[in-house]
């Protein structure tokens, strides 16, 4: 959805139809977020009993996010600075971004690693999900989820924040916070959704996020995707379509969202013929496929093992 999305930024459409159509592929994002909360809730529950659990989640945590990052701060900068670019990489820039607290800096924050935000949003989840699944998970997990849902809206109106899509405020945690949560109540509700259902919550929240788009309320679209992701998750868990490709696409899915940028933004060229966008798709996505198996390889895997390694050695 995020390639198809941001290939679509390299045409001008005449149809504002179309190109919003392309545009709502960066909610991919949100069903990035869903999965991720309803992952960290399944190793959470079959590591319940592990010794240091919350500094072992943390390093795991970092040793799985880290490497292809900081490789896509130098890969970028570089990039830039060929380019006669860069000036957004300040010290101090670049510092939030090692660090990962751009999700509180907005110069810093969507700046130095193009689609960065999200991984700054990521990790300030990472921090809290420790102590806010286990505030939710003993009673009453929708209630509360609903009172913190509430919460973060109410923060936003108190500040009297403005918040519209792809703007520093509508990528910061108390946006995107509500899709999390779907997550988590997803992961301990998911068993008994059937695929009717899933078919029809699927429908009517895809419906009611578009709605939202059009009427520009992007406050309410990162939790309204979430919703209607959920029934796609149940739907495709029924394995009605058996797409390999997409499989193995998947299982490399963080190192093509940060490379796949080199294309769309640096190497293809704007074109004002509709028939290269779908051959953008394709070359950009079989091309970042190889790239990431790579980098899965030569960077994500290695450095995952020895977070595991880092996490044995504490634990014994």
């Amino acid at each position: 959805m995020v390639v198809i999305c941001h290939c679509g930024v390299l045409y001008t459409f005449e149809s504002k139809y179309i190109r919003e159509l392309y545009a709502y592929g960066q909610l991919g994002v949100q069903l990035f977020f869903l999965v991720s909360a309803y992952t960290l809730c399944y190793s959470s529950d079959n590591r319940g009993n592990e010794k240091n659990g919350v500094i072992s989640f943390y390093i795991r945590r970092y040793f799985r996010i880290f490497p292809v990052y900081y490789f896509g701060i130098l890969l970028y900068y570089l990039i830039s600075v060929s380019n006669h670019e860069g000036e957004q990489y300040t010290f101090s820039n670049i510092i939030a971004n090692v660090f990962f607290y751009h999700g509180f800096v907005p110069s810093a924050n969507n700046a130095i690693v193009p689609g960065g935000w999200s991984i700054g949003t990521e990790m300030i989840f990472y921090l809290i999900f420790p102590l806010l699944y286990s505030f939710l998970k003993k009673d009453y997990m929708i209630l509360k989820s609903m009172i913190i849902v509430v919460l973060c809206y109410l923060l936003i109106y108190l500040m009297k924040i403005e918040v519209k899509i792809a703007t520093f405020w509508y990528y910061n945690i108390l946006t995107q916070l509500p899709a999390f949560l779907v997550g988590i109540n997803f992961y301990r509700f998911s068993k008994k959704l059937v695929l009717k259902n899933a078919v029809l919550i699927f429908t009517i929240f895809t419906i009611f996020t578009v709605i939202l788009w059009v009427l520009k309320l992007a406050i309410f679209i990162p939790v309204s995707a979430s919703f209607s992701f959920c029934g796609l998750v149940k739907i495709l868990e029924y394995n009605i379509f058996n797409f390999k490709f997409l499989e193995n696409l998947g299982k490399v899915s963080y190192s093509v969202y940060l490379l796949h940028f080199i294309f769309v933004f640096y190497l293809l060229p704007n074109q004002s013929h509709y028939i290269f966008i779908p051959i953008y798709i394709i070359v950009t996505t079989i091309s970042t496929y190889f790239l990431a198996v790579l980098s899965e390889q030569y960077l994500e895997r290695p450095f995952i093992q020895l977070g595991k390694k880092i996490v044995t050695i504490i634990n014994s």
